[in-house]
């Protein structure tokens, strides 16, 4: 009996990191990944395990141009930081190993838009919090609550402060998301807001006597104030630089909590069905989302309806402008609509996007240095969407869920 043995190199060939062949890195330095903050692009990758390798080579691209050779990075470094880069421009990176004797494909290109903030995330039901770049599309950090429920940052101090609902806690975390104090609360907080002139963290609680708690950044309470209301997950608390004035909404009530001259209540009437509000930073008052549209609620307390017939799902205010960025779909037709209103003395309602992006619950502008941007939750999809001024998609991210808080720094 004749036995023939063979040996086949495909194996062997396909360990080849130049190999593009290779299941792993298809013939280029694998394990490319992106990150920005501000005016600054950061590019890590996989080592490459060869013989007399000089370095890697970097190739960038500039919107939809082609790719250039821009920089040798020397062994044994996998990684690069781009200083030369632009707001809201958008830039491509691909990696080439280099040796003595011969360089590899390119890695798979990989793409990002860098500019002047970073958005944080609060998901409640799948017990996250992120950092994400400017374009939506990246991760800087995660962090693992029992339930974060809502976000705020504090630029003065650099810091984010996020309400755990169920853990009845804030924490303080610093830029690399670890926890650096936390304030144990005898009670379920349910939304925060922040007053950077006075020093103020303000904490919306649900207990059996419900109370706004008040607090300076280093934890200690300041005091506490009784609401005229119950107060259930869903309701909202915002505070308005401009009116020195706390503003809390449920379902069917709308409270306003002047702090100048007598500290008092005053109820705004007629709302019916209060769906999300949002603080106006450039004239003050209240942009309020009811079942029946969109109104704008002066500090003096009038009243303006600017969207009829209209469903809104969420809320978000320019700080450049105070323009209104708005989800929801109309009663009639039950087409969705995502659009801005424009502040001022004439409102204009401009749409973004219709019903090729439906189910949006969830909104946050992203100031750019032209017109802003903006970053939206989708249902049923479980995605982040993050569009320009103009509606075009320029990042995307999986795996989230609808109970979302945003927050920018």
């Amino acid at each position: 009996m004749l036995l023939i043995i063979s040996w086949s190199c495909s194996d062997r060939e396909r360990l080849n990191p130049f190999d593009p062949q290779n299941p792993v890195t298809k013939g280029g330095p694998a394990g490319l990944t992106v990150t920005s903050h501000r005016k600054t692009v950061t590019l890590n990758w996989n080592p490459v395990e060869v013989n007399d390798l000089i370095g890697y080579n970097i190739y960038r691209t500039l919107g939809s141009g082609l790719p250039e050779l821009y920089h040798l990075v020397p062994a044994p470094s996998e990684a690069f930081s781009d200083l030369a880069v632009q707001y809201d421009s958008t830039y491509s990176y691909a990696v080439q190993t280099v040796t003595a004797f011969d360089s590899s494909t390119l890695s798979e290109p990989i793409v990002i838009t860098p500019g002047p903030v970073n958005i944080w995330i609060t998901d409640y039901y799948a017990m996250i919090v992120k950092r994400l770049t400017y374009d939506g599309a990246h991760v800087l950090g995660t962090l693992q609550l029992a339930s974060p429920i809502a976000v705020e940052v504090d630029t003065v101090h650099n810091q984010a402060i996020v309400a755990d609902y169920w853990e009845q806690r804030l924490y303080f975390l610093d830029m690399d998301l670890h926890i650096q104090s936390e304030i144990s609360i005898d009670s379920r907080p349910v939304d925060i807001a922040i007053d950077h002139a006075s020093g103020r963290i303000f904490v919306l609680t649900q207990t059996n006597q419900e109370l706004i708690i008040t607090y300076d950044f280093s934890g200690d309470l300041i005091e506490t104030i009784p609401l005229p209301q119950s107060v259930s997950i869903g309701n909202a608390l915002v505070y308005d630089q401009i009116e020195h004035s706390l503003w809390i909404a449920g379902s069917d009530s709308l409270f306003q909590y002047r702090f100048q001259g007598f500290n008092q209540y005053i109820l705004h009437t007629g709302l019916q069905g209060i769906r999300a509000i949002a603080i106006d930073p450039v004239a003050g008052g209240c942009w309020v989302g009811v079942d029946s549209g969109i109104v704008k609620i002066s500090g003096s307390g009038e009243i303006d309806t600017l969207k009829w017939s209209f469903k809104p799902f969420a809320l978000s205010i320019d700080p450049n402008n105070g323009n209104c960025y708005y989800t929801g779909y109309f009663y009639e037709s039950g087409d969705w609509q995502t659009g801005r209103i424009s502040n001022g003395e004439i409102h204009t309602d401009i749409a973004i996007l219709g019903n090729e992006y439906p189910d949006l619950y969830g909104i946050q502008v992203v100031p750019a240095m032209e017109t802003s941007g903006f970053i939206v939750s989708q249902v049923y999809t479980w995605k982040l969407l993050r569009f320009d001024a103009d509606g075009v998609l320029i990042g995307e991210l999986d795996n989230f869920n609808s109970g979302l808080d945003f927050a920018l720094e």
